[in-house]
């Protein structure tokens, strides 16, 4: 008896390991699901909150994307709306929109961007 309760206590505990290790889609995917807020900005090597960086612009915009299951996105740039399209490839994600493809990368729960005109982006989820 003792032999048979070992023997179900191991392939349950196999089991649950199996389903742990196959839990949501693997593929990193769901994580990037929702919608983010532009919370900072790096240029020259210095990190300012983006709220604080637009005042200092003068200006009083807000910079979010979307990401959807269905691979679109929308998004609100500094005041200009587009939609568009996103792909994970080699670790990124690849937002195309007119015609123009940009890389984002997930890293610790943020969004990172280069963005020609200002440097990085950081985006934080916002729901």
């Amino acid at each position: 008896m003792r032999k048979k309760l070992t023997v179900t206590i191991m392939i349950v505990i196999t089991m649950l390991v199996n389903l742990a290790a196959c839990g949501g889609k693997g593929d990193g995917q769901s994580e990037i699901i929702g919608a983010w807020k532009a919370s900072s900005v790096e240029t020259s090597g210095v990190s300012v909150d983006f709220a604080q960086f637009a005042k200092q612009m003068g200006v009083d915009v807000n910079m979010s994307i979307e990401f959807k299951e269905d691979n679109t996105v929308t998004m609100d740039m500094i005041g200009t709306k587009a939609e568009g399209t996103w792909a994970q490839k080699d670790g990124k994600y690849i937002v195309t929109s007119n015609g123009a493809d940009q890389e984002y990368l997930l890293q610790d729960g943020k969004i990172i961007v280069e963005e020609e005109a200002m440097g990085n982006v950081t985006f934080e989820k916002s729901n």
